[in-house]
């Protein structure tokens, strides 16, 4: 196992690039693990840490298109997935690299071909990369809603299906959720409504809280404000709202504490999502009440007070947000 990790070590980026650009398929994908592996986030205490560093060196080589091309073209399904697992790394907290490959008209193309080949492996690929490009480039959103049709009939097609592209759709729709002006989109293209069934057939089936319902649960709480005088939320009862904020709320307490949610899920959300969440949420009378019950606002007050750690965009995302969720939580309490 040593010599396998050292072997990768020893690769530049560019044989690597010289590979990913080679006319032998096999040579390709062989080249897509390798910026997969060279890109995967590691913590590190450098200010500039190595997969950073080859993030950056890839990207200027050329990477990112070669990529598209890779699971634009790719003719086996090995292909399609080596490809969208790398494009995923090499996008994996990098905004430069998510912008790129979400705004190129390709990406577009190549993810709407796997979520229509009833390939649910290069589907579930494709959608683990477009999640990291909507995390962390919202440019990227204007090129990607058109998607919005395809994984809302993926969703109704397979949210009864205990296989992890279920997951990936969640948590693809979630990210839109987190752009202010892609929420407007999941509420006229009928997501958030998929989103409430979806909610209540799976509690209803299981009382377990699964990471599905975790995060369209955060969904339809950033999507509250656009929902308001759509009638979507008419038919919720006040047992299906008090469920919503109590999810939100734990998920919250799992964030401030450093725990994942669900429980063993190895999901940790970041704490300026569940501020954003809590604001979101907040807008509205019920569930502001209820958000100061389950103590929300004793949360937001101790990430507040907090020292900085983490990344600094991290950082000015938690602020903003607590600040907000703070705003929103105490203008009902006064």
């Amino acid at each position: 196992e040593e010599d396998d990790a050292s072997s990768y070590i020893t690769i530049s980026e560019s044989d690597v690039m010289n590979s990913l650009t080679s006319e032998d398929e096999d040579e390709r994908i062989s080249a897509a693990y390798d910026v997969a592996h060279m890109c995967e986030y590691q913590p590190d205490p450098n200010e500039f840490p190595l997969w950073e560093k080859a993030q950056q060196k890839l990207a200027a080589l050329g990477a990112g298109s070669a990529l598209l091309k890779l699971v634009q073209e790719g003719s086996s399904q090995e292909a399609k997935c080596a490809g969208f697992n790398a494009i995923s790394q090499f996008c994996s907290r990098n905004e430069a690299n998510s912008t790129t490959i979400g705004t190129d008209p390709i990406f577009q193309i190549a993810i709407r071909q796997a979520m229509t080949e009833n390939d649910i492996e290069s589907e579930s690929w494709a959608l683990v990369a477009m999640c990291n490009v909507l995390m962390n480039s919202f440019d990227s959103h204007p090129n990607l809603l058109c998607l919005l049709p395809n994984l809302r009939q993926s969703l109704i097609k397979h949210k009864h299906e205990p296989i992890p592209l279920v997951n990936e759709i969640c948590i693809t729709l979630y990210n839109f959720s987190l752009n202010e002006s892609s929420r407007p989109f999941l509420v006229s293209e009928g997501i958030i409504s998929e989103f409430v069934v979806a909610l209540r057939e799976w509690i209803s089936i299981d009382s377990h809280i699964n990471q599905s319902i975790a995060v369209v649960t955060m969904a339809i709480a950033n999507c509250t404000k656009d929902i308001q005088n759509d009638n979507i939320l008419v038919s919720f009862t006040d047992k299906d709202i008090y469920l919503l904020v109590q999810l939100v709320s734990e998920c919250f307490k799992a964030s401030v504490d450093g725990r994942d949610y669900p429980p063993g899920s190895r999901v940790y959300f970041m704490k300026w999502e569940l501020s954003m969440a809590v604001t979101n949420l907040a807008k509205s009378v019920p569930h502001r009440k209820l958000l100061l019950q389950f103590h929300v606002l004793d949360m937001v007050k101790q990430i507040l007070d907090e020292d900085g750690k983490g990344n600094k965009k991290e950082q000015q995302l938690q602020s903003k947000w607590g600040l907000n969720a703070l705003w929103q939580l105490c203008y009902q309490s006064n």
